[in-house]
């Protein structure tokens, strides 16, 4: 689940090209009302989101779901990275 499409579309082709069928959510709001129909084995989730960010988007999905151990990655990079000058 991430806000950025780039972002989304990188991790779906890398999750495929390992033979995995991955979905995708803009948002946590999103993610945590596509769950009960997706059940996902991980969920790939970042932080930083609009509406529900990922650490309440993934506390509330594992209690929704009854699955308290399903694994999480949850993940935060800037939004924009900085290059020092020379």
């Amino acid at each position: 689940m991430d806000d950025s499409a780039v972002n989304r579309r990188l991790c779906e082709l890398m999750l495929r090209r390992l033979g995995d069928a991955p979905e995708s959510a803009v948002d946590g709001q999103e993610a945590l009302e596509r769950q009960p129909l997706l059940e996902p084995d991980l969920i790939l989730m970042d932080v930083q989101m609009p509406k529900l960010n990922g650490l309440e988007a993934t506390r509330r999905i594992r209690a929704a779901s009854g699955r308290a151990q399903r694994p999480c990655l949850v993940a935060a990079a800037p939004a924009r990275w900085h290059q020092p000058s020379p």
